[in-house]
């Protein structure tokens, strides 16, 4: 019996140990994976408020963000909005001559 059971519980508790070491350094690279996904996404949406401003000469003056993406998005300055794009703080001022962008937490 211990010669059937010895060469199943070894495999099994080798899965399990090199699962538990893997499993924090996969953790770590899918969370730095959706960072520089968040990063272009947001890089996208700076880069469409410029072309918008050089049609426009100033900067959208929506106040919710899910206004200004659907401005842009309706206007082709951005194709279709990703999974990826993060919660963000647009803010315009002076007159929609300058804006900041925030990313914001979940």
């Amino acid at each position: 019996m211990a010669r059937i059971f010895l060469p199943i519980i070894i495999p099994v508790i080798c899965f399990w140990v090199l699962l538990g070491v893997l499993m924090p350094k996969i953790r770590l690279a899918v969370n730095d994976a959706t960072q520089v996904s968040q990063a272009a996404s947001v890089w996208q949406v700076k880069t469409a408020l410029e072309l918008y401003r050089q049609d426009y000469e100033h900067y959208p003056v929506m106040l919710s963000s899910q206004d200004l993406l659907d401005e842009l998005e309706q206007n082709g300055y951005i194709e279709a909005r990703g999974k990826n794009i993060p919660a963000f703080l647009y803010e315009p001022f002076s007159d929609g001559q300058d804006y900041t962008l925030r990313v914001t937490k979940n």
